[in-house]
């Protein structure tokens, strides 16, 4: 596995995310309580940004239809069923 550096701390406070190009590919970093997690930036429904989603506490919803994850795990809460499918290491 290759690491790249994407981003620097101070471009990522605790609460926020950020979405970035790598290699090509969209990746939606989430700072939660000063873990970083990177998850691929494309919701599971209709394959939109989650990087342009409301973040609330833990909470990402998609702008376009609301669906829901735990940014802490990268789980669907709603609907349930639903994971985001790229999960990687950050580090910054």
């Amino acid at each position: 596995m290759t690491f790249c550096r994407v981003a620097a701390t101070h471009e990522l406070w605790s609460g926020e995310k950020l979405g970035r190009v790598i290699n090509g590919r969209r990746v939606l970093l989430v700072n939660f309580g000063g873990s970083v997690c990177a998850y691929e930036d494309r919701c599971r429904h209709k394959g939109l940004p989650l990087s342009e989603g409301r973040m609330v506490d833990h909470v990402l919803t998609c702008a376009a239809h609301g669906w829901e994850y735990d940014v802490r795990t990268g789980c669907g809460i709603n609907p349930a069923t639903l994971r985001s499918r790229l999960q990687m290491p950050a580090i910054l």
